[in-house]
């Protein structure tokens, strides 16, 4: 997404998956590897890790995040 671009939120502090988010479970987490994010809100980390080809786990205890992050999700 280029710099500056509006995206689509649902949630109060969702954000893009930054660079950083990708980073770190690029080079910390191998292929095929388990993300747990046990603080899921706009599911940024579940969204990068499925990109770069990890499984996530999510856990949010609010339904209408867990709703949204869904959404979200099925689009990555």
């Amino acid at each position: 997404m280029p710099r500056g671009a509006e995206i689509e939120t649902w949630f109060d502090t969702q954000q893009e998956c930054p660079l950083t988010c990708r980073m770190f479970i690029r080079f910390l987490i191998d292929p095929g590897d388990l993300v747990l994010d046990p603080f899921g809100g706009g599911n940024t980390t579940g969204s990068a890790a499925d990109l770069l080809g990890r499984r996530s786990v999510t856990i949010e205890k609010n339904s209408d995040y867990v709703e949204g992050s869904q959404g979200r999700f099925a689009k990555s």
